[in-house]
C-alpha cells in the first residue's frame, strides 16, 4: 500500500526538487533511521543556528525528471585545467568553482564547517524566494558511506531549522 507523504524535498548537493512522492511510509522511515541513529550527534553539533547572513552568489538551473519542479544552484566546477603532476605523479588541476560550489567543495573535502552557515542560509532564502511550501527536508543517504563527514545531513537538517520544517 502507498501513502501520499506530502511535499518533500530531496537534499543532495545542490539540487532541490519538490514533488508529491508517493512510498510506503515504512520504507522511506527504515531508510533514514540507521542513518540518522549513527549520526545524529554528529549533525546536530555541526549545524548551527544564527541569524541570516547574504546570500552566496547562485545561477539557478531549472532540471527536469520525474518530479513536480527542480534546481540545480549552480554548477559545481566553472573551469578545471591540468597544470602538471606534482612531486609523487599525481596529476595537478587549477580549478574554478562557482562560489556555491567552493563552498560545498570546502565543506566536503576540507570539512570546514565555517560554511555551513553560508550555504543552509543560501539554500533556505532561495526556498522562500520560490515560494515552495515545504512539509519535510529529506537526506538523501551518502553514496560513500565510509567517509568520517557526511556533509549532507547537516545542512539538510539547517535548511529544515531555517524553514522551520522536520527534516530526516
Amino acid at each position: 500500500m502507498q501513502h501520499n507523504i506530502g511535499k518533500i524535498i530531496l537534499a543532495r548537493k545542490m539540487f532541490l526538487l519538490r514533488g508529491y512522492f508517493e512510498t510506503q511510509k515504512d520504507l522511506l522511515r527504515n531508510a533514514y533511521v540507521y542513518f540518522l541513529e549513527k549520526h545524529s550527534n554528529n549533525i546536530k553539533n555541526n549545524v548551527r543556528q544564527g541569524d541570516l547572513k547574504k546570500m552566496v552568489e547562485i545561477n539557478p538551473k531549472i532540471i527536469t525528471g520525474c518530479w513536480t519542479e527542480g534546481f540545480a544552484l549552480d554548477f559545481h566546477t566553472l573551469s578545471s585545467e591540468y597544470i602538471g603532476d606534482d612531486e609523487y605523479g599525481h596529476p595537478q588541476f587549477d580549478t574554478k568553482r562557482s562560489e556555491i560550489g567552493e563552498l560545498l567543495y570546502r565543506l566536503k573535502y576540507r570539512r570546514d564547517n565555517s560554511v555551513l552557515d553560508d550555504i543552509i542560509t543560501t539554500v533556505s532564502q532561495f526556498i522562500k524566494s520560490i515560494n515552495w511550501t515545504v512539509d519535510l527536508i529529506v537526506c538523501v543517504p551518502p553514496s560513500r558511506k565510509g567517509r568520517k563527514f557526511q556533509p549532507v545531513p547537516p545542512i539538510a537538517i539547517g535548511i529544515g531549522r531555517a524553514l522551520g520544517v522536520a527534516s530526516v
